[in-house]
């Protein structure tokens, strides 16, 4: 597992380089705002599209074929990846910690709620994770980049539909939610798809 792990952060190794850039160039900018909403969106996004990225590279090198023709089997092949995606969002998360506790150079009350929004984002990174990554397996990197955008159109189209016949779905009610209903929301979704797609991927044909 930890081999798995080793092989997919050398394979990003150079899009992380590239990544580092785009920090600097964002850190700047929000320091130069006072705000630093713009790293930490940015931080959460490329930690959910990671482990996607990582997928891509092995289906292109077809990786999966010489994989399973070693002694690693389909369970570690899925769970590297769900591991690889969970410790990118916490590096993502704390990266986004330091960078709040420099650009916000406030009090207690302003801090809080910050680091409240991080842990937050983190938890919602894990489900969009657990949502993409069973139709990554299902449907192939291509494929379920498309999948997953029918998914969140699906999503924005219901919500418009609920608001023409006049249910709202109000933000409040999610910035209201207690914290540890985010953490167990996350876990919860994170546990249920890695079921999923054990099932899947030990279907899938190479």
């Amino acid at each position: 597992m930890k081999g798995l792990l080793i092989k997919d952060f050398l394979i990003l190794k150079n899009q992380g380089k590239l990544l580092a850039l785009a920090l600097l160039v964002y850190s700047i900018i929000a320091f130069s705002s006072g705000n630093a909403d713009m790293v930490t969106t940015m931080l959460f996004v490329v930690s959910v599209i990671m482990p996607v990225t990582a997928i891509a590279y092995d289906e292109k090198s077809r990786w999966e074929r010489y994989a399973l023709a070693t002694a690693l089997n389909r369970r570690d092949l899925v769970l590297s990846k769900y591991l690889f995606g969970g410790l990118c969002i916490v590096c993502g998360m704390l990266l986004g910690i330091l960078f709040t506790l420099a650009a916000e150079k406030g009090s207690a009350a302003v801090l809080l709620p910050r680091l409240r929004m991080l842990v937050v984002a983190a938890c919602v990174g894990v489900v969009v994770q657990s949502v993409n990554l069973p139709i990554v397996f299902h449907f192939g990197v291509e494929k379920g980049r498309i999948a997953m955008f029918l998914v969140i159109a699906g999503t924005a189209a219901l919500q418009f539909y609920l608001g023409q016949v006049g249910i709202q779905v109000s933000g409040s009610l999610f910035s209201n939610m207690p914290l540890v209903l985010y953490v167990v929301i996350a876990a919860v979704s994170f546990g249920l798809s890695i079921v999923v797609s054990n099932l899947i991927y030990s279907k899938k044909e190479f």
